[in-house]
């Protein structure tokens, strides 16, 4: 039976008043500009890289960027009420759900992840104080950040008073949400189980050794990767390289990739146990891998002997990467499936990956992106333009 007495309440009222506003009113715009400075000028918020990131992606500037990407001739107002379920092992997704829905007119109801991130009690602190001005009383009492364990009538409940749902994790989540009883008109929107891979050119990378543009390269592969423990479904666990030096460009990286790894991720006993057990199942187990090269606990480098039919089976976490090489686009063609999201590249024309896309029948990828940009999350994300999914639009004639 639903009870309020399962729910800790971070953020707002029991019962959220249902909002219908305009896309990127100044009310929404003007409160996420003062998180955005709230959260900058925060010691605490500091600590976190992802914080920061998010607080810089909230400014007012920021704000009317997107608003102008968006833009199209149709007047649209929010669709009411949204439910959002964060992924238990991202500390900062609940938070960008919110945004996405807030700037597009809705009120809405966020669960926190089940773990006790530091980022989120800093959130909702600065969102608690920022609603305390009269001027942001409306907001205060259309918006419910909430925190429970799993709790299937909890889910039912919540789900059924909703004008639509963001749920995010693995496909298990989304179809125990697809079971649920909602409205017949629920705008639901399912990010599931997903799966990422880096392409880079080897001839590409050498032109660049011994410079800053390298440096930079290792740092934006180690922000794809390592800021979230590969847990981001944008991250990659596939390296595939391409071109006639592909030996030589991947030891000169996997060198300076461990050396800027030491230096700035904290190792801990779970993520060597994790990876220790998958190096040793892979061993043992995946007829696909070649050998795996341990490096210093930090790294796993499991060559592939080919890639497999289903690729999107190898997965990794914290520094546990698979690698082959390719040498024509039509190779990808077969290992593409409807797992995919993002191909981040380095030394590729985005036109000539765009045009494979395009003129083949693949089922997957979302995303074409430069090493350094996968986890840039945004209003378009998953194939999906989440103003259009999270509006209705007005017919005036």
């Amino acid at each position: 039976m639903f009870s309020f007495d399962k729910i800790e309440f971070l953020v707002g009222t029991k019962i959220p008043k249902r909002l219908s506003l305009e896309p990127f009113n100044s009310l929404a715009c003007n409160f996420l500009d003062e998180l955005s400075k709230s959260l900058l000028k925060s010691r605490d918020a500091k600590k976190f890289s992802d914080l920061i990131t998010f607080a810089f992606y909230i400014r007012k500037k920021n704000l009317l960027k997107i608003e102008n990407s968006l833009k199209d001739n149709f007047t649209r107002k929010g669709i009411g009420t949204v439910l959002h379920i964060a992924p238990s092992n991202v500390p900062i997704n609940f938070a960008y759900s919110f945004l996405f829905s807030l700037v597009s007119g809705n009120s809405n109801i966020v669960r926190v992840p089940s773990r006790n991130f530091s980022q989120v009690k800093i959130i909702c602190k600065y969102i608690n104080k920022i609603f305390k001005k009269k001027k942001y009383n409306i907001l205060k009492k259309s918006n419910l950040f909430i925190r429970y364990d799993k709790d299937i009538e909890i889910n039912k409940k919540l789900s059924l008073i909703s004008d639509g749902r963001m749920i995010w994790g693995g496909d298990k989540t989304a179809y125990e949400f697809k079971n649920y009883q909602t409205k017949i008109k629920s705008s639901d929107i399912f990010f599931n189980d997903k799966y990422s891979i880096s392409l880079i050119n080897s001839n590409e990378l050498l032109k660049i050794k011994n410079s800053k543009h390298f440096e930079r390269f290792i740092e934006n592969f180690y922000n794809d990767t390592l800021l979230m423990d590969q847990n981001a479904c944008s991250s990659p666990h596939l390296i595939l390289w391409n071109g006639k030096k592909c030996l030589k460009a991947q030891d000169l990286f996997w060198k300076y990739f461990l050396k800027y790894t030491k230096k700035k991720y904290k190792l801990e006993d779970i993520a060597i146990s994790e990876k220790l057990t998958q190096y040793t199942m892979d061993l043992m187990n995946n007829i696909y891998v070649n050998k795996i090269i341990n490096y210093e606990n930090y790294l796993f480098r499991a060559e592939l002997k080919k890639l497999p039919t289903v690729v999107s089976d190898l997965k990794g976490k914290w520094g546990y990467f698979y690698e082959a090489n390719f040498d024509r686009y039509s190779q990808l063609k077969k290992i593409f499936n409807n797992k995919f999201q993002t191909v981040s590249y380095y030394g590729f024309k985005k036109d000539d990956l765009l045009n494979f896309v395009k003129k083949n029948d693949i089922e997957g990828v979302d995303r074409i992106v430069p090493i350094g940009s996968a986890l840039d999350i945004g209003m378009v994300w998953d194939g999906y333009n989440l103003q259009n999914n999270l509006t209705r639009i007005i017919d005036v004639r």
